[in-house]
């Protein structure tokens, strides 16, 4: 699902000369050494500056198909980044990468003028754009206005303020970047706080060939920037809202599975998205509110009970207010049960052993506890989310909350 989808970072500026080439080739180097483990891919349109700096002896540009398989078309170069050449581009190019399996970042460095910009538009997870001109700032209003239309958001625009480059109309004024960050700021646009510095030792020494500034340069200004810009596009990565915002953009493209539409992709314990660990799925009855469930927060909420060592074991887990066997009002009973419906565990849980009880159905229901009588809430072992969502999944839930619902009519479970 998410884990598999690729996290597209969108490279452009609207004037050169203000270090975006430099900073496109360096990035997925500190991307990669921040992060060895994860897939850094780079696509830009410029074949001699790609080859130079990525392609092994031997090794030639491919251009990307849209035809054929991404992660397929990609070569295997230097420091571990896979790149290719971004030429030309069809139609159905932003369905391309809608459908692309690759579950790492995917940086695509390009002319802003590129035919493939507006495309990308509409599938980029994080839009950075290097500017020195305050006077271009205009046509970064017009590229967030056709964002904010395409996606119906334009979060993921960020500027990062540039010391290379011209000042325009503005020379004076833009020696000073606080000039640039105030225009940027009556616009409501979003800036980082970071500066890519002008140093000359960058085009002298780390420019050229598979010269990198980690490599030449590591005690520079200019390598603490880019190791601080590549924690921020890692941080973007694994933010709760950027979370958020690749689950709705992925509904929107309709690559998730169909019974994701009718579970709630948020934890009832935590309140953030459920995407990329493990999880429970919850079902209450008889309102059939559907939930996912972190493995960790279900396990941290119930450490406390004693039967906690089945938590990690059981088939299938029956949460319902105690009242309803003459218990009291403010507690739940708990029974824990194994794939044959055997009995486990079974105790009552109140505030003491689970503090987070009476919020929790109170997420889950719209009621709390003392408020509750017949309300059931079903829990699942711990799977993969895609399983979870999937319909043969489902199906076998409901083979098992029928065999549930017959043997609690006959007694055979309390």
């Amino acid at each position: 699902m998410i884990d598999q989808a690729p996290f597209i970072v969108l490279l452009i500026s609207p004037s050169p000369g203000v270090g975006k080439s430099t900073l496109g080739k360096n990035l997925p180097v500190y991307l990669k050494g921040l992060k060895e483990d994860l897939p850094v891919a780079y696509l830009t349109d410029e074949r001699a500056g790609v080859k130079e700096m990525f392609a092994l002896p031997g090794q030639r540009v491919v251009s990307l198909l849209s035809s054929e398989h991404f992660a397929d078309q990609l070569s295997l170069g230097e420091y571990g980044i896979e790149y290719a050449f971004l030429e030309r581009v069809s139609q159905d190019f932003s369905a391309f990468f809608t459908e692309t399996k690759y579950p790492g970042v995917v940086l695509v460095d390009l002319a802003i003028d590129h035919p493939a910009v507006t495309e990308l538009l509409s599938v980029a997870d994080l839009l950075l754009m290097p500017v020195k001109n305050p006077a271009d700032l205009g046509k970064v209003v017009r590229l967030r206005k056709q964002l904010a239309v395409t996606t119906g958001n334009s979060d993921p625009l960020w500027l990062l303020p540039s010391e290379l480059g011209g000042g325009g109309d503005y020379q004076a004024a833009a020696q000073s970047l606080d000039f640039l960050r105030f225009a940027a700021d009556e616009r409501d646009l979003q800036v980082l706080e970071l500066t890519y510095q002008n140093d000359q030792r960058v085009a002298q020494q780390a420019c050229g060939g598979t010269r990198s500034v980690l490599t030449r340069l590591p005690q520079s200004p200019v390598h603490y920037q880019l190791q601080q810009l590549a924690e921020f596009v890692l941080q973007q990565l694994g933010s709760e809202q950027q979370l958020q915002r690749r689950l709705a953009g992925l509904a929107k493209q309709k690559r998730l599975p169909k019974r994701a539409a009718l579970v709630s992709l948020n934890c009832p314990l935590c309140g953030r998205a459920v995407a990329l660990q493990d999880a429970h799925y919850l079902e209450s009855i008889p309102t059939r509110k559907r939930f996912l469930l972190h493995a960790d927060c279900m396990l941290g909420a119930l450490k406390n009970i004693s039967g906690k060592d089945f938590l990690s074991s059981f088939g299938l887990a029956l949460l319902f207010p105690a009242s309803y066997l003459g218990g009291k009002a403010d507690q739940a009973k708990l029974l824990l049960l194994d794939r044959e419906l055997g009995l486990l565990e079974g105790e009552e849980v109140g505030s003491e052993n689970c503090p987070q009880l009476g919020e929790f159905f109170h997420a889950v229901t719209g009621r709390y506890l003392p408020e509750l009588y017949q309300d059931f809430l079903l829990i699942s072992p711990a799977r993969p989310v895609e399983e979870l969502l999937s319909a043969d999944w489902y199906r076998s839930f409901c083979r098992l909350r029928r065999d549930l619902r017959q043997a609690w009519d006959e007694e055979k479970i309390v």
